[in-house]
Formats: C-alpha cells, sequence, structure tokens
C-alpha cells in the first residue's frame, strides 16, 4: 500500500482522494453528468485490506485451509508467511 502507483488506484482510507476508484465513486453520485450507477469495487483494496494485520486482526482462512490464531503479530506475520509457502 505504499506505492505510489497503487495509492493512485485503490479507495481505501490510505489511498489518494482523487485515485481512479475514488473519482469513480465521486461520478457514481452525480447520475445526471455520468452514466456510473454505483461505485466500482476492486480486488485491490479487497487484497490490501487482506495483507493488513491492523485491518481485521491476523486470523484469516488461507487457500491451503489453513488457519493463524498467534498470541502475537510476529507470531501472525510468521503463520502468514507459512500458510502463504
Amino acid at each position: 500500500s505504499e506505492s505510489t502507483h497503487t495509492n493512485q488506484l485503490c479507495s481505501i482510507s490510505q489511498c489518494n482522494s482523487d485515485s481512479l476508484l475514488n473519482e469513480i465513486s465521486k461520478a457514481a453520485l452525480v447520475p445526471d453528468t455520468s452514466y456510473i450507477a454505483k461505485p466500482a469495487a476492486s480486488w485491490l483494496d479487497d487484497f490490501l485490506v487482506w495483507v493488513s494485520p491492523e485491518a481485521f486482526g491476523c486470523c484469516r482462512k488461507f487457500t491451503n485451509g489453513s488457519y493463524c490464531p498467534p498470541d502475537d503479530q510476529k507470531n501472525c506475520e510468521t503463520a502468514k508467511r507459512n500458510a502463504l509457502q
């Protein structure tokens, strides 16, 4: 989420206020000047939230079916790395 290019695209709180997805969302609020019916959903926002441990805590189900119920952040990061290998 620290990439300049990422911040120009995403729409979560750390992203630029004039990012592409934020501009699409703003356009959806003005139906008389736009054909955009509702804000765009983005896999990028979902991914950035998923990789952010502070967003929802660390416990998540990984594609290999494992979970990470750690006692602290360091264990969380280790568990995520191991599950994604």
